[in-house]
């Protein structure tokens, strides 16, 4: 960590993968970028099952990784022994972020998301990033909105966020227009542009408590009428990180994710931050 770290460590799982090792340098930036503690985890498989000198080995590849990424942070290294979603998950009881892969070392070369990941990202008590190629350090930061309670945690997250890389903010609600809704508008008399019009107004009052908190971060608002999930993979293609809610977990069926933060996780070129309910600021 660096000398000034304090607060809630940001956690990168370490797995030997070269998507951790591109989730590792994304958390080292942001543990210098916030002051934070960096904290790299390897989770040990049970003994007589691994190879302990080649997870310690991954472990100081990340660490000069995170080094040179970030030469102020000085990250604490640790082995946990178990399995690694659940492990993981217990570090993001104490984590303010918690970092990994797309996918693992250990998992089928045909997905593109991994279970430790889906586990993250649906289960962790704080939010979570997937990394899947490298990271960029330019370009906006992507959020979708839908303007539902649970909203205004993942805006939370995506102003700060922009603001902290001191990049625009590209606020995102789509919607999927019927063509009998176009056919009703003008059976009422009224112009589908207006309807638009009204759609920009939604976005507008959904964003204006983060423009109040934040007057520094320059938003830029976008109104598709398109498919959420196909309009966030669209401007995810020039963004720097994308930021989108997640249910999270049900009493009922277990993992929830969604069809918007599934699509993201599996196609997004760009890191994904993951804010499920219950995840504040």
């Amino acid at each position: 960590m660096s000398n000034h770290a304090s607060g809630p460590p940001i956690v990168a799982g370490v797995d030997g993968s070269m998507s951790a090792l591109h989730a590792v340098r994304w958390a080292a930036a942001e543990a210098a970028r916030r002051s934070v503690p960096l904290r790299l985890v390897h989770v040990q498989p049970p003994v007589g099952t691994g190879t302990p000198d080649l997870g310690q080995q991954w472990l100081s590849d990340a660490d000069f990784l995170a080094r040179r990424t970030a030469p102020a942070v000085r990250p604490d290294s640790c082995v946990r022994l178990g399995d690694p979603a659940t492990e993981l998950l217990a570090e993001s009881r104490t984590a303010r972020l918690i970092v990994a892969g797309a996918r693992g070392a250990g998992g089928f070369s045909g997905l593109a998301l991994g279970s430790v990941a889906l586990a993250l990202a649906t289960g962790g008590h704080c939010p979570a990033v997937i990394v899947r190629g490298r990271p960029t350090q330019s370009g906006p930061v992507v959020v979708g909105v839908c303007g539902t309670p649970r909203c205004q945690a993942v805006l939370d997250h995506a102003f700060d966020q922009a603001e902290s890389r001191a990049e625009p903010l590209l606020a995102v609600h789509a919607w999927h227009p019927l063509p009998a809704d176009a056919d009703i508008a003008a059976a009422m008399g009224i112009a589908w542009t207006e309807v638009e019009a009204e759609q920009h107004d939604l976005l507008t009052e959904w964003l204006s408590a983060g423009v109040r908190r934040r007057p520094g971060v320059h938003v830029t608002r976008v109104i598709a009428a398109a498919r959420p999930a196909r309009a966030l993979l669209g401007h995810s293609r020039f963004a720097q990180l994308v930021v989108v809610g997640c249910r999270g977990r049900s009493p009922l069926t277990g993992l929830v994710l969604g069809s918007v933060p599934r699509a993201l996780l599996h196609h997004a070129p760009c890191p994904v931050l993951v804010v499920r309910d219950g995840h504040c600021r």
